[in-house]
């Protein structure tokens, strides 16, 4: 739906939505010729004639490593540090400087934004069986992980290394925004972006609980 959308300006939304979260930096620096390869096909479905990367600026060495192997017509834009409510509507507003109207969508104003691994899963042209995610927090190795969707939650902690405490829980989706795992049996859905392990005790298991 996004793709059949006529607008100028095609934005890579590479914000890291959570903390603790890295799923796109990881991404950008390991999948950058696939994700600039689905982001020609994107721009040409949408009729994009530019390009907007945005990520956030302490992320130097991600900037640095991308810059060179920029194609005409594509950018990065430094993002900084936060992580707001919201924030594909103000990404949309920091990099272009227009606001979306409420109730609005960012073709409103000329846009279009998809995420990093959206344009990497294009870009490598085949179907889609498999999802990334950051597993963080209180394991052994923090990491991001691609596995197939279906994967148990706990298998993915235990690629991670394994929690580090011996009571703990798992927030789906980040610690702002995410849920309480009820199993460890519970699968990797297709729109899962991490894990972050806690021990019971912490003060987020006891807010979603």
């Amino acid at each position: 739906v996004k793709l059949r959308t006529q607008v100028p300006t095609f934005l890579v939304n590479a914000a890291e939505c959570e903390p603790l979260l890295h799923k796109d930096k990881e991404l950008l620096a390991h999948k950058a010729p696939e994700m600039f390869r689905g982001l020609r096909v994107a721009m040409d479905c949408s009729g994009s004639h530019e390009a907007v990367i945005g990520i956030k600026d302490k992320y130097h060495d991600v900037i640095d490593a991308l810059t060179p192997l920029l194609p005409a017509g594509v950018r990065i834009f430094p993002l900084t540090d936060t992580y707001p409510a919201g924030d594909e509507f103000l990404m949309v507003h920091d990099i272009t400087g227009r606001v979306i109207p409420p109730g609005g969508l960012p073709r409103d104003v000329g846009t279009v934004v998809c995420n990093v691994e959206t344009l990497v899963n294009i870009g490598e042209d085949r179907p889609v069986t498999h999802k990334y995610l950051t597993v963080a927090g209180a394991v052994a190795r923090p990491v991001t992980l691609r596995v197939p969707v279906g994967t148990a939650i706990g298998e993915a902690i235990q690629a991670a290394g394994g929690a580090t405490v011996p009571d703990f829980g798992a927030l789906l989706g980040g610690t702002m925004m995410g849920k309480l795992a009820t199993s460890m049996e519970e699968p990797v859905t297709k729109t899962l972006g991490g894990i972050v392990v806690l021990p019971s005790e912490h003060p987020l298991i006891g807010r979603y609980s």
